[in-house]
């Protein structure tokens, strides 16, 4: 699967066995990322509401309810294979509008 990312906004953490993106009240920082196969991605809530993560396929990682994700926690997941992961906080927007981001996945080397 492939989704359209600005190249200016891609930020390239491959390489980096944790990379973590911050929910910042309306926004997702970095917004897209690309990664090495085997990363652990960390989402942190640091904003000031409750925010949801899930993934624009139904499947293709595990997200996490708002309930579960109030100011201060954290949600991790393993992407091991290649290909890009669109994702949404359904609270603050939708895949199309609003509070969203996607994470490229490379093959590791």
């Amino acid at each position: 699967t492939t989704f359209a990312m600005p190249a200016d906004e891609l930020v390239d953490m491959t390489g980096k066995d944790v990379v973590e993106i911050t929910s910042v009240d309306n926004n997702f920082e970095p917004r897209y990322v690309k990664v090495s196969a085997g990363a652990r991605i960390v989402w942190r809530n640091g904003g000031r509401n409750n925010h949801d993560i899930l993934p624009d396929v139904d499947g293709a990682f595990e997200g996490v309810k708002a309930a579960d994700m109030p100011p201060g926690a954290t949600h991790t997941v393993t992407l091991d294979q290649p290909g890009d992961y669109p994702y949404y906080c359904s609270t603050h927007g939708t895949m199309r509008n609003g509070m969203n981001g996607a994470i490229r996945v490379v093959p590791k080397g």
